[in-house]
């Protein structure tokens, strides 16, 4: 069998869903070296959230990486990731990063794009977008942050930051 192309759709029935195979081959290798990323893909897999993972536009370079809500129905939240391809380590400090955020989204229990606004007036800061409204975190930095270093350091598996905080 082989497999997909590098700009295919990589078919998952997990919540986590990676759309090309160089996201799931990062996950795979980052997720053994970093607590941190592993503590927030597991409550990402049981949040009731599908996510899906996929490559930025090359010309979208405002940002390293991005959490859009897409929907909510039947009792799931379903959200995208867009992460820039960057270097193995740093791109899975992106991806916690981002994961964060989306364990934010889901468990805030919004169901619209316009709540989802108002959730990141209250708990994040606004920073320059580049075309549009951005907000970030202190539990979304600290996740990033705490990733690349593990994955620096490989040598832990204690969790330098927890998805709760």
């Amino acid at each position: 069998m082989q497999a997909p192309p590098e700009t295919g759709f990589v078919a998952s029935t997990t919540p986590l869903r990676p759309l090309r195979q160089w996201i799931g081959d990062l996950i795979r290798e980052a997720r053994p070296g970093s607590a941190t990323l592993d503590c927030l893909i597991r409550p990402a897999e049981s949040s009731g959230a599908v996510i899906y993972i996929d490559e930025a536009e090359a010309d979208q370079r405002g940002w390293g990486g991005r959490t859009i809500f897409t929907a909510a129905s039947g009792g799931y939240t379903y959200l995208r990731i867009e992460l820039h391809r960057l270097r193995p380590n740093d791109t899975a400090a992106l991806l916690a990063h981002e994961l964060q955020h989306s364990l934010e989204i889901v468990s805030s229990g919004v169901t619209t794009p316009e709540e989802v606004a108002r959730l990141y007036q209250r708990i994040g800061v606004e920073s320059r977008g580049y075309r549009e409204r951005q907000f970030d975190t202190a539990s979304a930095v600290r996740a990033g942050r705490a990733t690349l270093l593990e994955l620096r350091n490989r040598n832990t598996r204690a969790p330098a930051v927890m998805a709760s905080e």
